[in-house]
């Protein structure tokens, strides 16, 4: 991600950093769910991923300054952040030590 910042600040793009940072985190969310499918399990290596890369869709889409929300999320976007965060279980009722972070993280997505 910090890549694409400097790309954006140092070159210019046929499309906006914004833009890049969202397919890139849209891939990664497709790719982190076929995983998840294909194992049927949900291990530690899938939960590290799957929660890291909602750190990230949360840093594009909330702590970004960048006030143009359509290049920063999408229908497809948000689909994937409810897929991870219901491979999770972030909502269920014994929560795990990272539940509060991650529903702080989500909601605030779905401002």
């Amino acid at each position: 991600m910090a890549t694409i910042n400097l790309l954006g600040l140092n070159n210019e793009l046929y499309v906006s950093h914004l833009t890049l940072k969202r397919r890139v985190l849209e891939m990664a969310g497709q790719a982190a769910l076929a995983d998840m499918r294909e194992s049927g399990l949900l291990n530690q290596a899938h939960c590290e991923n799957a929660i890291q890369l909602l750190r990230w869709v949360y840093d594009l889409i909330v702590v970004d300054p960048n006030e143009e929300l359509a290049k920063k999320s999408s229908v497809k976007l948000l689909d994937i952040v409810l897929g991870l965060v219901d491979s999770l279980k972030v909502f269920q009722e014994i929560p795990s030590e990272e539940s509060p972070d991650l529903i702080k993280m989500t909601l605030g997505k779905l401002k």
